[in-house]
């Protein structure tokens, strides 16, 4: 959040057939390929109050940042950007941060039932 502007990043824009709305009858509701949990970024920051600090305003994009100080497992090029102007594409709103010690605990569980 930024004030009461919610920000998102595009995660990628292959492989969405399934998941763009049309006008058909249940076109709202995507049915298209989900990903495996354990591949989306989750943040690595043992300080989760020093997030904020990594965020680096875009120059002439305003409620526009970059995230290039953050530590990430499965890592992408964030740009957050008002959830508003993300269409067409994946995305995630809501980041998963987690201590280093904690990171390698959740991703042992997170990998034994991806595989069940």
């Amino acid at each position: 959040m930024h004030g009461p502007i919610l920000l998102g990043a595009k995660t990628g824009t292959e492989d969405l057939q399934g998941l763009i709305a049309d006008d058909s009858r249940w076109g709202q509701i995507p049915g298209g390929k989900k990903l495996p949990v354990d591949k989306a970024p989750i943040i690595i920051e043992d300080d989760i109050s020093k997030i904020a600090d990594e965020l680096v305003p875009v120059k002439d994009k305003p409620l526009t940042f970059t995230t290039p100080g953050l530590k990430m497992i499965n890592p992408i090029n964030v740009v957050l950007e008002p959830f508003y102007r993300i269409h067409d594409a994946r995305y995630m709103m809501y980041w998963m941060a987690l201590t280093n010690t904690q990171s390698h605990f959740y991703l042992d569980s997170l990998a034994v039932h991806e595989k069940e």
